[in-house]
């Protein structure tokens, strides 16, 4: 396994950002995350038709579809919460 190692990742603009890897990789992050006021952070989306197949229990996503986000049980997607109108 490769392991990477860094003391912190900071984007500076508001250009899209992003981290590849080879199918199959794993991408393990510990340590806290701090928000500032307008912070975010996008979750992938899709509709209930383009779900990963196969899934990994810990996926987390937005479906489209049913306006809710959900995460991947190991068996089956569970909702986390709903989107507002």
């Amino acid at each position: 396994m490769s392991r990477i190692q860094v003391n912190e990742i900071n984007g500076a603009s508001d250009h899209n950002f992003g981290v590849e890897f080879e199918t199959g990789d794993n991408l393990i992050i510990a340590g806290t995350l701090n928000l500032r006021q307008f912070s975010h952070f996008s979750l992938p989306t899709g509709t209930t038709a383009q779900r990963p197949s196969p899934a990994q229990p810990g996926m987390i996503r937005m479906n489209t579809t049913l306006r809710q986000v959900e995460v991947y049980t190991g068996t089956n997607w569970q909702k986390v919460f709903e989107a507002s109108s």
